[in-house]
């Protein structure tokens, strides 16, 4: 049986239905999440990327920053960016996919 509460009504419901729960769509969910929860942020006044003085997000930023200026001054010095930097990685402690988006960053910035 179902107790009445005070709370019933205003409560939002999301129902999404899928043809197919493939990794296209799977993403496309996860997208859809991430989205909601920065829209809740801003409409609370909360910035979700704010470090918050964490050390380890704060050099991983840096880290990043850093590999990007340096990718930014080959390319206005002439030079091409290296195709793969499997060994580099571990070394400048950015994985792989974070260096796929900055060299394709580079590129659409250039």
């Amino acid at each position: 049986s179902v107790v009445p509460s005070d709370d019933v009504g205003d409560q939002t419901c999301t129902l999404l239905l899928c043809d197919k729960c493939d990794a296209y769509t799977a993403g496309q969910l996860v997208a859809l999440e991430e989205h909601r929860a920065t829209v809740k942020a801003w409409l609370r006044e909360v910035n979700p990327f704010s470090p918050q003085s964490d050390p380890v997000q704060n050099e991983r930023l840096d880290n990043i920053a850093k590999k990007l200026n340096d990718m930014k001054s080959v390319i206005a010095n002439g030079g091409e960016l290296e195709g793969g930097d499997e060994g580099r990685e571990e070394e400048d402690n950015i994985n792989a996919s974070t260096m796929t988006m900055l060299r394709n960053y580079i590129h659409l910035d250039t």
